[in-house]
């Protein structure tokens, strides 16, 4: 049997209406309000189409100006269920929770329903569907997530996303933009900017045709909030709601932040995270500045008293002699371990400890 595949759209460009024309051409059937929704969310446009039947649609798609790519149908499918927002009534959606994973205690059920947590994983389409029809009743606002196929390896960080990543929370990111910024090759960025990791290494977004200013601060937000935020979606309702930057977010009250990331629907745990890593950030700069002050004031050149190299050192962290003694030092090992750490028990325990703390508890 001849191999299928699947045409994704992966970016909008300049002309969604454009797009979405291309989309009803593909999918006559399709109406108006349905294509846009699909165009919107980058949706699959035709699946289980050969070779030639995918090429063809790919390049009427990019011809409308969009990003598109065409992935095998081989394996199957699957997908998780994620809470986005729990609607007016938490006890409905905890209830239909428990419904669908019944082995699920009360508590572990409400602190999923809190937490905006995954509710099922690894289910075929028709499963995702149904659980979502059952949440939705209950009042909750879902997602459907395709999940990585096999082999293809662990979920890439946030801060490492490709910038063509963020075209649903940036809207003026277009394939051609994205192309230009490929193209801005510099010395600490030999094979141009195409994550946000290449951005904070390029030290900001370089002025490229078509990428407005707005746009442009939008993109380095995304690039340093990442280091502090795992969702990008997450990241874009603070930039949206004025919390752009680190520095800000950690001179607010642990209690405050979470109250103005809740008004904009950041979930209250994953907030009390992404203040806690954004403290430890701040603090650490704080303290590279004060060692730099320090040794000005004793003659010494700022280089001499801490380089980057050494703050920000190769896989491996720091010698334990040089974390004793410099409080730089030790700041770095444990910044690069909140920022780079994945295990929930430890982003539970960061909250717990904010709790504690805002408590006025040792």
């Amino acid at each position: 049997m001849a191999s299928q595949y699947k045409v994704v759209l992966k970016a909008i460009g300049n002309s969604k209406i454009n797009v979405i024309k291309a989309v009803r051409e593909i999918t006559p059937s399709l109406g108006l309000q349905e294509a846009k929704a699909l165009v919107e969310s980058l949706g699959t446009v035709a699946e289980g189409v050969n070779a030639e039947l995918a090429a063809e649609y790919k390049a009427q798609l990019e011809a409308a100006g969009a990003m598109v790519g065409v992935v095998p149908c081989d394996t199957a499918a699957q997908f998780k269920v994620v809470l986005k927002a729990t609607g007016g009534s938490k006890i409905n959606v905890i209830k239909a929770v428990r419904d669908i994973t019944p082995g699920l205690g009360l508590q572990e059920a409400k602190a999923l329903v809190e937490s905006l947590g995954t509710v099922a994983d690894g289910i075929d389409a028709e499963a995702a569907a149904e659980y979502k029809a059952k949440l939705e009743a209950a009042g909750a606002t879902v997602e459907i997530v395709a999940m990585a196929e096999p082999g293809a390896g662990p979920a890439k960080p946030a801060r490492d996303l490709a910038i063509s990543e963020l075209t649903s929370q940036i809207t003026g990111l277009s394939a051609e933009i994205i192309a230009r910024l490929a193209d801005e090759k510099g010395t600490k960025t030999p094979e141009g900017i195409k994550s946000l990791a290449d951005i904070r290494r390029n030290g900001g977004v370089p002025e490229v045709q078509g990428l407005s200013p707005e746009d442009r601060s939008k993109l380095e937000a995304h690039a340093y909030l990442s280091l502090v935020s795992d969702e990008p979606e997450d990241s874009r309702k603070l930039i949206d709601a004025g919390m752009a930057g680190i520095a800000e977010i950690a001179t607010m009250s642990g209690s405050r932040f979470v109250q103005k990331a809740k008004t904009v629907d950041v979930a209250e745990e994953k907030a009390k995270v992404i203040h806690a890593k954004a403290w430890a950030a701040n603090a650490f700069m704080t303290n590279v500045v004060t060692e730099a002050r320090a040794g000005l004031a004793n003659d010494l050149r700022a280089k001499d008293v801490f380089g980057l190299d050494d703050l920000f050192p190769r896989q491996g962290g720091y010698d334990e002699r040089v974390s004793a003694v410099s409080p730089a030092a030790y700041l770095a090992d444990l910044l690069d371990y909140v920022c780079t750490s994945s295990s929930s028990k430890y982003d539970f325990a960061v909250s717990r400890g904010v709790d504690r703390l805002e408590a006025g508890s040792p």
